[in-house]
Formats: C-alpha cells, sequence, structure tokens
C-alpha cells in the first residue's frame, strides 16, 4: 500500500534539545509517500521510503490489568518473544540474580506454563515446544500472547484432521490433513497440508476467511463461500471445504 497524500508530524518543542536519530528517521519517512508493507503472521508493519526504514510491532502488557481487556500474557497459553533487539535470557528462577538457563532471539515461540508478580517485575515461567524438555523463567514484558498464525506456522495445533480438498495438478477431491490454532480472541487459522506435499496456510476472523498463504509466502486472489455448514475457500486452482463447526469453536 502506497500512501499519497502529505503526512503530518508532530514533536514536543524542547529548546536546545537536538533529535535524535530516531526521531530524524520518522522525520525523513513521514515527509513524503511512505511504502507500508504488513507481515500478518509477525504481526510487523514495514514503513518505508527510499534507505528509510522502520518496523513498528504491536505492544501488549505484560499483564492483564482489568477485566473485560483482551487475554494477555497472564492467561496466554502459548507466548512468543518480542520487543528487544538481542536474545531474552530464561533464567532458573523468577529472578535477575538466578542463573541463566538458555538465550532466545525475538519471535521464538514458547508454552506459558504460568506467570507471577515480583517485587521486581512479572515473571512467567515457560517451556520450549521442541524435544529439549527446557523450562524456566522470563520477564513477562518482553512476552506477548502468540497469535494463532504465528502458532499454525509454527506447527502448534489445538486440534488435527482432514478434510476435503482439490489442487490445481488434480481437480479431483481428495483428503487434505489439517492442523488448527486457535487464540484467546475470534480468530483460528487452519494449516492444511496438500497432496503434492506443499502446504496451505488459511486464516479466519470472527469464522470468516481473512488471509492465505502458500508455502509460507502471502498471497493474494482467495475467496470464499458459504453453503449450510460448509466454508469453500478457493483460489490458484484450490479449493478447501472447511466446516463451519472447525470455527465456530474459537468463540468458545
Amino acid at each position: 500500500m502506497i500512501i499519497e497524500a502529505p503526512l503530518a508530524t508532530t514533536r514536543m518543542a524542547c529548546p536546545d534539545t537536538a533529535s535524535s536519530t530516531q526521531e530524524d528517521t520518522v522525520l525523513r519517512l513521514l515527509s513524503d509517500r511512505v511504502t507500508i508493507d504488513f507481515d500478518p503472521v509477525a504481526e510487523l508493519m514495514i514503513l518505508t521510503r527510499e534507505a528509510d526504514r522502520i518496523t513498528l510491532a504491536p505492544i501488549v502488557a505484560g499483564r492483564d490489568r482489568s477485566e473485560g481487556n483482551p487475554p494477555g500474557v497472564f492467561t496466554a497459553g502459548y507466548v512468543n518473544v518480542f520487543g528487544l533487539e538481542g536474545p531474552l535470557n530464561i533464567r532458573q528462577e523468577a529472578t535477575t540474580t538466578s542463573a541463566i538457563v538458555t538465550r532466545v532471539l525475538a519471535g521464538t515461540l514458547l508454552r506459558n506454563l504460568g506467570c507471577e508478580s515480583r517485587e521486581d517485575r512479572d515473571w512467567c515461567q515457560i517451556s520450549f515446544i521442541d524435544a529439549s524438555g527446557l523450562t524456566g523463567w522470563a520477564a513477562a514484558e518482553y512476552l506477548q500472547p502468540a497469535p494463532a498464525l504465528v502458532r499454525a506456522k509454527d506447527g502448534v495445533f489445538d486440534r488435527i484432521g482432514g478434510l476435503s480438498c482439490s489442487i490445481p495438478q488434480d481437480g479431483s477431491a481428495q483428503d487434505c490433513d489439517f492442523g488448527l490454532a486457535r487464540d484467546g480472541g475470534h480468530s483460528a487459522a487452519l494449516m492444511i497440508y496438500r497432496p503434492d506435499g506443499g502446504t496451505s496456510l488459511l486464516g479466519f476472523i470472527d469464522g470468516r476467511f481473512s488471509m492465505a498463504f502458500e508455502d509460507g509466502a502471502p498471497i493474494a486472489g482467495f475467496e470464499s463461500t458459504s453453503e449450510g455448514d460448509t466454508l469453500t475457500v478457493t483460489g490458484e486452482g484450490a479449493r478447501y471445504e472447511v466446516p463451519t463447526a472447525l470455527l465456530e469453536h474459537t468463540l468458545e
């Protein structure tokens, strides 16, 4: 998407205070046309203009402050690391003086075993989703609830099964295996394993189709139609028949 109209920028007036390098970059970016790219899997927005580039990430509070807010890190079953450039320390106990078990990079998906509030900060006990069996404690401010698309991309599912599908190489109906990931809101992600060995990742919001990826790359041209208890998603010569009950389960 290209923003054509002029963009206004404001900065608090501070006499005799030079702007920072980051502020200079923002001002250059917003002085003219800006190219905006959105990565729905990583939930990142990238603003680019000539040699300048800024990546925007959502800010998620480390704990739930009031009832009625979307589920925060304290209640999330899975979390991913965000908000820092270097690695995050995973410690043996919930304190900064405890031994470091390992370090993980931003974007790492972890299972959340529970969070606690301590005097210095909030901590979450986590475990790795691989076969290492490692567990430890991470500072909650560097964790955010993992969206369904992120979990599906990493193969962490709430449900597995099969559905009717067809692919361009063979237009006949076949069975495709799938894995379904849900988040705490109204969204779901369906990873479909095609008979040709490829994958299709479909995103849904409130039971409605929203986006598609094939073999990890976002693609356009997909659309959906609903008939009875089936939502049919088609595009690029492929066809997937998704039971609506599978998606309605995300609202529970």
